[in-house]
């Protein structure tokens, strides 16, 4: 038998040749991480605005839809803001075509609440649709990249033959919160499967930002209409302040 020591050190070894050929790049700007599971080097880190809202049941995401749509849970990664490096990594998974960054923020945030009670009774994860035509355009769902992530370090499956998007909308950029619900008005529907399959179960609805919850809501309240007592709960990776 090989002592303990130096199995210790092969280990190490076989550890740091691993690290030499393939190592640890940040996520936003490519340099080397120092920590082994960072996502982020510390410079890239310290300009990003973490929400530990996952933490309290009563936060800013469950806030922004209360008295319109009552929510089992909901979460944000970060706060959003212009100009800073969580949009540059958005938009760098949304027209690049570097769905890694979906995943592996998806798989970094399901890390975080797969212990946390309100979300370990998420039965699916559903990422918002894009239209069939805007798909076929971006080759992906970058929301489908995110429910990737979340549902494998949750364990929790990820539907995306549930929700539909049966309308192309404007851009949602410039709009303000009853614009946005006009424009995304029927925009959405229900495949026959989820109406069988979603009465009295519990759906987190999947995107990357959560501005003024209009499309979020939109697709919420498909399921809501098909089971009134279905629970719905939010994920997104970052939020708008």
């Amino acid at each position: 038998m090989i002592p303990h020591p130096l199995l210790h050190a092969l280990r190490q070894g076989r550890e740091g040749l691993l690290d030499l050929l393939f190592p640890r790049l940040c996520l936003s700007c490519g340099l080397r991480t120092l920590a082994e599971d960072a996502l982020f080097c510390l410079d890239c880190q310290s300009q990003l605005h973490p929400a530990d809202m996952y933490r309290f049941p009563d936060n800013e995401v469950v806030s922004r839809f209360r008295g319109r749509l009552e929510l089992t849970a909901g979460a944000s990664l970060f706060y959003y803001e212009k100009g800073t490096r969580l949009q540059q990594l958005i938009e760098r998974l949304k027209y690049r075509g570097e769905t890694n960054i979906g995943h592996s923020l998806g798989e970094y945030f399901g890390r975080l609440l797969k212990d946390v009670e309100a979300f370990r009774s998420i039965e699916w994860l559903v990422p918002v649709p894009l239209h069939p035509r805007k798909q076929a355009l971006r080759g992906y769902n970058q929301s489908a990249w995110i429910a990737r992530g979340l549902s494998q370090s949750m364990g929790i499956p990820f539907r995306e033959d549930l929700l539909v998007r049966t309308r192309e909308t404007d851009s949602q950029t410039r709009k303000g919160r009853h614009e946005r619900m006009q424009n995304m008005s029927a925009a959405f529907a229900l495949t026959p499967l989820a109406r069988q399959l979603t009465k009295g179960h519990h759906i987190a609805l999947v995107d990357d930002v959560l501005t003024t919850g209009a499309t979020l809501e939109s697709c919420a309240l498909k399921f809501r209409e098909a089971s009134p007592i279905c629970r719905l709960s939010m994920l997104t990776l970052g939020m708008t302040c």
